[in-house]
């Protein structure tokens, strides 16, 4: 077989992966045209039908239940008796009854359990949505994640149609001589990585719909996805005012959780003393009412609550410290850290896209001009190529974590 007769095979070849990826070019197309779902629709979706909100919620009801128990009294308790003479001597003796009402109490049901009670309600309430937000913020990074997979997807079906009209070049080129088998051989590189490429991202973007699916309980099978608006950053005033003022804030929560276990401190410190049972009773004897109260003491030889007081101490101890913390200057120098790190992360983001991009976009124009008048090799096509190609994977990163700085600083912020 002749070398001539080699390349016409090798040019068949890379004409036949071109073919054989156009079905997976209809399958992105496809894509393309599904309907947009906008983020805050699926937000809205995810509040009313997904699975973690149900937990969260089952969680919250959880705590809310523990609020409850907490501020309640003990059931009181009833005691009922009859006697009746089953063998006697003599006159038959009246029956003997008795009834007595007592009710179990600790020096904290005074006031105390009612007002941890509230205030358990209230970090109940404040962390249900606390994790909320939470998943809010999940979801919007998960559909970043989403979008940027479906844009680098959509760059790659671009940079195969490209491979595939300079493959048509080069096999014309090659027919003519002014091309060898390694040029053609290069471009068929080029197409099969390209479709290697695309169904690992098709791959990415099914378990990234998954995880989103899980997450907001919306099925992605007919829609797509638009990069979201980033919310307005703040000025280092505003943010630390926020950390202040947002009742879920990083202080605004820990003020509140430390109340709370200053006053389960002093319910523990309470309960330490020994319960006691105050009972009134009725009892009938020989024709006679007797009615009295009287009262029951636990001893207190063993337990004394010293576990739950040991427990509330430290805890009250660990919130303390890290108020402190939140209330000096280190929580606001880490605030303005995240802040400008949310900053420079954005600002990265689209100086890169605006400025950086279009450059390696034209570079690659440039080449193919070179190329197609024969001024330039198939190397430094494909040099420009994979330029192009690593400067979009990179800016949509960077898109990625721009969004990722931003969610934490609302997170810190308490801030949707």
């Amino acid at each position: 077989m002749s070398f001539s007769s080699v390349r016409q095979i090798s040019v068949i070849i890379f004409l036949g992966v071109l073919v054989a990826s156009s079905a997976r070019q209809a399958t992105a197309d496809e894509r393309m045209r599904r309907e947009v779902i906008e983020l805050d629709a699926l937000l809205v979706h995810a509040l009313a039908n997904s699975p973690l909100v149900a937990s969260i919620d089952a969680s919250f009801g959880d705590r809310l239940g523990a609020a409850i128990e907490t501020g309640q009294l003990r059931n009181p308790q009833l005691e009922v008796g009859a006697e009746y003479a089953a063998a006697y001597t003599g006159e038959r003796p009246d029956e003997r009854y008795s009834l007595s009402l007592s009710q179990p109490l600790r020096a904290s049901d005074f006031g105390s359990r009612a007002a941890v009670k509230q205030l358990l309600e209230k970090a109940a309430t404040q962390q249900q949505q606390y994790e909320l937000l939470e998943l809010s913020q999940n979801i919007r990074l998960q559909y970043v994640k989403l979008w940027a997979l479906m844009e680098r997807s959509s760059f790659v079906r671009e940079m195969r149609t490209l491979a595939a009209r300079k493959a048509t070049l080069a096999a014309r080129g090659q027919n003519k001589g002014f091309l060898g088998t390694s040029e053609v051989k290069l471009l068929q590189g080029a197409a099969a990585r390209l479709k290697l490429l695309e169904l690992g991202l098709s791959a990415e973007i099914s378990q990234t719909e998954a995880a989103l699916t899980k997450l907001s309980g919306f099925t992605f099978s007919n829609y797509r996805v638009r990069r979201p608006e980033l919310f307005p950053l703040p000025t280092v005033e505003e943010a630390l005012r926020k950390s202040r003022e947002n009742k879920l804030g990083a202080r605004q929560r820990i003020d509140l959780l430390e109340r709370v276990a200053d006053k389960q401190m002093i319910l523990a410190r309470k309960d330490s003393f020994p319960e006691f049972t105050p009972s009134v009773f009725y009892e009938h004897e020989d024709n006679s009412d007797f009615v009295g109260v009287g009262v029951s003491f636990e001893l207190p030889f063993f337990s004394r609550n010293q576990g739950e007081i040991l427990r509330s101490e430290r805890k009250s101890r660990e919130l303390k410290i890290r108020k402190d913390y939140l209330r000096g200057s280190g929580f606001e120098s880490e605030v303005e850290a995240v802040l400008r790190t949310a900053k420079l992360r954005i600002k990265q983001a689209r100086t890169y896209e605006k400025e950086v991009f279009p450059l390696f976009r034209q570079a690659l124009g440039a080449a193919e001009r070179q190329f197609e008048s024969g001024q330039t090799s198939v190397l430094q096509l494909w040099q420009a190529f994979l330029s192009l190609s690593d400067a979009n994977e990179e800016q949509l990163a960077l898109w990625v974590n721009a969004y990722g700085a931003r969610s934490e600083l609302s997170l810190m912020l308490g801030e949707e």
